[in-house]
Parts: C-alpha cells; sequence; structure tokens
C-alpha cells in the first residue's frame, strides 16, 4: 500500500460540512486480491474487541459487503469506520465518513470526519496497522519511528492524547446552538488557530469565537473574555472573591441554604 496524500480539509468542505481528514490510498494488484478474500474475515474479529465491538462500528461497515463487492472499496469503508470507532471510543463526536475511487483503478481516497488534526492522524495510523496485522499481504509505508512502539503501546498513547483533546459539553453545546441560529463559530484552540497560551482556563479546548466582525466574542468555557476580562482574575482568586474586590458597584452577598454556602454577585449591593 502506497499514501500518496493526506489532506485536512477545515470547515464546509468538497466532502461534508464538517472537518474531514482525507487520504489517497495506492494498492498492489496481490494486497486487492487477498482483501478480497479475507477482508469479511478481518472484521468478523474486529467487531469482538473494543472500540469495535459497538453497534455503531457494524453498521458502518455493513454497505462494505452489500455494495459492488469492489474490494478497494470495502476496504475504503472499514478503514474510515475503524478510524472513527477509534475516535469515538476517546470521546469525540465524529459521525460522517466515505470514500471516490480514482481514475486509475487501483486507488481510492478515503475520508472520515474529525475534531483534532493529530487524533485524526493517529486514528488513521493506528486502523492502518490494526488491519496491516489481521492482513500481512497487506504492506505498509515504513516509518522513522526509533520506539519501535507494538500497536497495545500505541493505542495506549493514542487513547492519552485523544482524551486530553475532548470538547468539552458546554463547549460542544454552544457550538450546536450556534450552527442552528446560524452564528460564526470558530474553535480556536483547533487549526488553523493557535489558542493563546493562558495559565488558567475555564474549559481547556473550549475557547471559541463567535459573531461578525465587530460583534465578536471570544469565549473560554461559558465565559465571556471579551465582556468580562475584568473579571476573569476572580475565577481563580477566592482571596479576592471573598474580600470584594470588584469593580465598583459591585458586591458579594453570602447566601445560605441547606448548609451549603453559597456566592453570588449582587448588582448594587448585598441582598439576602
Amino acid at each position: 500500500m502506497e499514501i500518496r496524500e493526506k489532506l485536512l480539509l477545515l470547515g464546509p468542505n468538497r466532502r461534508c460540512e464538517q472537518t474531514v481528514f482525507e487520504q489517497q490510498f495506492v494498492l498492489a494488484p496481490a494486497e486487492l486480491e487477498a482483501l478480497a478474500v479475507r477482508l469479511p474475515l478481518m472484521c468478523a474479529q474486529l467487531i469482538k474487541v473494543p472500540p469495535f465491538s459497538s453497534g455503531g462500528f457494524t453498521e458502518r461497515i455493513q454497505p462494505a459487503f452489500t455494495g459492488d463487492g469492489q474490494a478497494l472499496g470495502a476496504l475504503a469503508i472499514v478503514f474510515s469506520a475503524m478510524a472513527l470507532a477509534l475516535q469515538e471510543f476517546a470521546g469525540h463526536s465524529v459521525r460522517q465518513h466515505g470514500y471516490a475511487l480514482d481514475s486509475a483503478g487501483n486507488g481510492v481516497w478515503v475520508w472520515f470526519e474529525y475534531e483534532h488534526p493529530e487524533v485524526a492522524d493517529q486514528a488513521s495510523e493506528l486502523a492502518l496497522r490494526w488491519l496491516a496485522e489481521l492482513e500481512p499481504a497487506l504492506t505498509l509505508p515504513v516509518h522513522d519511528d526509533s520506539r519501535n512502539a507494538d500497536r497495545a503501546t500505541q493505542y495506549r498513547e493514542f487513547l492519552a492524547l485523544a482524551k486530553e483533546l475532548v470538547l468539552p459539553r458546554d463547549t460542544a453545546a454552544i457550538i450546536a446552538a450556534a450552527r442552528r441560529l446560524d452564528v460564526p463559530c470558530q474553535k480556536l484552540e483547533r487549526e488553523p488557530f493557535i489558542a493563546p497560551e493562558r495559565k488558567f482556563r475555564v474549559r481547556r479546548n473550549g475557547m471559541l469565537k463567535l459573531g461578525h466582525c465587530a460583534h465578536q466574542h471570544i469565549i473560554d468555557g461559558t465565559f465571556s473574555l471579551s465582556r468580562n476580562a475584568h473579571l476573569a482574575p476572580l475565577l481563580r482568586d477566592r482571596v479576592a472573591l471573598r474580600g470584594g474586590a470588584f469593580p465598583s458597584a459591585c458586591s458579594i452577598a453570602e447566601v445560605r441554604s441547606g448548609g451549603r454556602q453559597l456566592h453570588h454577585v449582587a448588582q448594587g449591593g448585598a441582598r439576602s
């Protein structure tokens, strides 16, 4: 197998409305012949182990065995479904995948949705390695990896990375709401942006830019940095919070309810 090209398609693109990781594979005739015979058995082995034991993976690979019978297309479906399953198992919300055969006949463009590009790249490498171990006739490009890690180690490293980069639920909800309302929304901790270095974060992976032009707002989790930057230090400075270190016209009211001590900001003086 030869991997001729890798592409990151950002935002709405020729494949779908989501960010897409796309690769061009070219297989030798001997590899295609082996896959035509062995691919159903390979899938039967895959669905017995996590992360491929979920019903979602089984449903996604069904077209591989009910289509035109081409081994190249079947491989593309199984591979892209594996890449999605690996990301989903780590907590990423991704769903779309597909492929397009090239005109030469021995090549295929395979694509799948991703949420973070580094996670997508590692999911792709791990899926290919898994397939190559199930079918020795499938040869992969040799990577310059001095560690020479086995697949189990590579899988653990993938999960550790992917789980650190999961989109927070509140951030995912804001993105979904912005799409419904047709409000521009950009993830500032994803390519092509470089997230600003901050010692304190409300939500890791949760910095967004919302809106148009002069009406844009940057939020960290559910906290607006554009409107409330002067309050940001209070998110981590509890001493200042209790001491009333607020801008003028703001004070702290202390409320006791059910034995629990709560703090809230009361505009124009303390309330009980």
